[in-house]
């Protein structure tokens, strides 16, 4: 992330050739905005900030691995960061609650993070499948790009050599908006729905691909096993029930009828995952 931030840095300063290093002043007066042809200078860098950030966390993106996702989406965030706390200077002191910006939005992110990891797992923190991280990460880019849309659009009032209008456009055309954000709704597309924990005995009922096979559960109760496409369905007495978030599995074991007990982390319309001592299964919905 600190190579992130040095490489915008590099930018920033290269855009602003012929004109004073783009650090904020630290306000001495407010009866005029202090120095607008600095901060104008300062922002129409960003769009190319953009874009090269942008850049090199796509191959990350593109992976198709939740942890390099995530880091693709951070090290975005980190730029994203930088260049709130550096437009937070041209406020007046003691602006943001008597906070210093960078205590400031370090504090606004980190509850970003926590409002996007709660509200997308509704069963408990810690209870979704991988792909949360990296919805979170995708989440809270988004927020702070729309906090920089915001400040320069609040700016721009103030700023009369500055065309907002025409500087979105190039903050917009600098990447596609929201790369992750589109692979991510593809992802949770893909998912479904959330499924509540009172219907999950409701939405369990039918057949979904397991680790190795086929698993298929009827209303009365029954569940049975199907080793490929088509082989048929053996139930052999085994029986279901779900008790909160648990799922009782009763099946032949070697002295009898025995009862696993595993707890479900995660379901959805399209999949259901399930944790038993420290292991994890994932149950793809195949009607």
């Amino acid at each position: 992330m600190r190579h992130a931030r040095e490489a915008a840095d590099k930018i920033a300063l290269a855009r602003e050739a012929g004109h004073a290093q783009a650090t904020a002043p630290t306000p001495t007066r407010r009866d005029a905005f202090p120095d607008p042809a600095k901060l104008t200078n300062y922002i129409r860098t960003l769009p190319a900030v953009r874009k090269d950030i942008y850049g090199r966390s796509q191959p990350k993106w593109d992976s198709g691995n939740n942890l390099q996702m995530k880091r693709g989406s951070y090290d975005v965030i980190d730029v994203l960061e930088q260049i709130l706390v550096t437009l937070a200077t041209w406020y007046p002191a003691g602006h943001f609650g008597g906070r210093e910006p960078q205590d400031y939005v370090n504090a606004v992110t980190a509850s970003r993070f926590t409002w996007h990891r709660a509200h997308l797992e509704p069963n408990g923190i810690g209870t979704g499948s991988a792909i949360i991280g990296t919805m979170v990460g995708g989440c809270v880019m988004d927020d702070l790009e729309r906090m920089v849309l915001d400040v320069v659009s609040s700016f721009a009032m103030h700023l009369d050599d500055f065309d907002f209008t025409h500087w979105k456009q190039e903050w917009d055309a600098a990447y596609e908006p929201s790369p992750i954000g589109a692979q991510l709704s593809t992802s949770v597309e893909s998912l479904g729905e959330v499924v509540r924990s009172e219907d999950y005995a409701k939405r369990i009922l039918g057949r979904w691909l397991g680790p190795r096979k086929y698993v298929a559960f009827y209303a009365d109760g029954r569940w049975g096993v199907q080793r490929n496409e088509d082989a048929p369905i053996e139930i052999d007495g085994r029986r279901w029930r779900i008790e909160g978030n648990k799922l009782l599995l009763t099946f032949r074991g070697d002295t009898g009828l025995v009862t696993a007990e595993s707890t479900i982390t995660s379901f959805t319309t399209q999949q259901f995952i399930t944790e038993a001592d420290g292991h994890k299964k994932t149950y793809d919905w195949a009607p």
